[in-house]
């Protein structure tokens, strides 16, 4: 059931949160595509872009389009997305929030929709993202990789274990401002971890938000290894007290709990199964010697990548040739697989902590 929007009592419905890092190439479409927002809904939305200072030339893009597009422009130092986040709120008016990142191109009709999914016993819903382009070997892999995730969520969601992925997700303004932004990592996921806490749900939708992914190896290790490591950090916090919190179903907890382990769980013990294996020689043909190996690893990656690919075209319906041939590259990502491991377990012992933008 749609909220009611309040028509007397305020000028806005909606805020429209934008966190932007040296985002020149997609400053301009991306305010374009909120201003489209702001024309095409029945909810009335105030615009708030948040520029992090970096080393481009975000911020003098943004601030060409201010007044012609009637956008508030937020312009602080480098502090990290929840110091960026927290300067955001002080501008925050209507009774609902939706949070988008720069790349996010959300349909126009988007925030009707997203406000027709939220009903009162939710505090939030969440969009599922899908790449804009998937033209690039990493883009379609990447996509394959996180809709792995966006699947459990979905079914997470069922379980109201569901949580928040930072950014196409739109929330009842009171209960943020509340909760407010804590310095992690993972701001996301930490802040997802205190709404459960409270007693707190959040719906995951069929709404479907483009947004760019890594186009590169090298941005696609980078930006899991910050996930893992934000995953255990809030892990560290927040574990013991989420199995000790009175009042949630062991069901939900359960549900949450392996949304919070999921990223640091599944590139190791990935890794052990493929190792494991490869070494038992169930796929062996006289005379293949020592190439029996690579033969187990090649047929064993394969067959695990199914369920990836699979959950892929159930949540997407895309490409499945394409699919299909990032199934059978399988092979050649474990190793990738392998250096997010070891990133992970380097960052958390330099104790690296910073918000770093994704290069696309």
């Amino acid at each position: 059931m749609c909220p009611s929007l309040d028509s007397t009592s305020q000028k806005f419905d909606v805020s429209i949160v934008v966190t932007a890092y040296n985002e020149e190439r997609l400053i301009e479409r991306s305010i374009l595509s909120s201003r489209r927002l702001k024309e095409y809904n029945n909810a009335r939305c105030k615009i708030i872009y948040i520029c992090d200072i970096g080393s481009d030339k975000t911020h003098e893009i943004a601030e060409s389009f201010r007044e012609q597009l009637d956008v508030l422009l937020i312009r602080k130092e480098r502090g990290g997305k929840a110091s960026a986040l927290r300067d955001a709120m002080k501008h925050i008016e209507g009774n609902y929030i939706l949070f988008l990142d720069a790349d996010c191109l959300p349909p126009i009709d988007f925030v009707d929709r997203m406000l027709a999914e939220l009903d009162d016993d939710l505090i939030g819903v969440q969009a599922i993202p899908v790449p804009t382009s998937s033209n690039r070997f990493v883009e379609t892999f990447a996509s394959i990789d996180e809709s792995w995730g966006c699947f459990l969520r979905y079914l997470w969601s069922h379980l109201e274990g569901a949580d928040f992925i930072g950014r196409s997700a739109l929330f009842k303004a009171d209960i943020i401002l509340d909760f407010g932004w804590k310095d992690y990592l993972s701001e996301d996921l930490e802040l997802s971890t205190r709404l459960i806490l409270g007693d707190n749900k959040i719906k995951y939708t069929n709404i479907f938000v483009p947004e760019d992914k890594p186009k590169s190896l090298k941005a696609f290790i980078k930006q899991r290894i910050r996930w893992a490591t934000g995953a255990i950090q809030v892990a560290k916090t927040h574990f013991k007290t989420l199995f000790s919190q009175v009042g949630i179903s062991r069901t939900r907890k359960l549900a949450y709990a392996t949304y919070m382990l999921f990223p640091i769980i599944f590139y190791p013990a990935f890794l052990l199964v493929i190792f494991l294996l490869t070494f038992e020689k169930l796929f062996s043909w006289p005379g293949l010697g020592l190439w029996v190996y690579p033969l187990n690893y090649f047929i064993w990656c394969v067959l695990l990548a199914v369920p990836l690919c699979c959950s892929w075209l159930y949540v997407y319906g895309l490409d499945k040739w394409k699919t299909a041939f990032v199934g059978l590259a399988f092979p050649f990502m474990v190793p990738v697989y392998a250096i997010i491991t070891i990133g992970t377990i380097i960052s958390l012992i330099q104790g690296k902590q910073e918000w770093y933008k994704t290069e696309r």
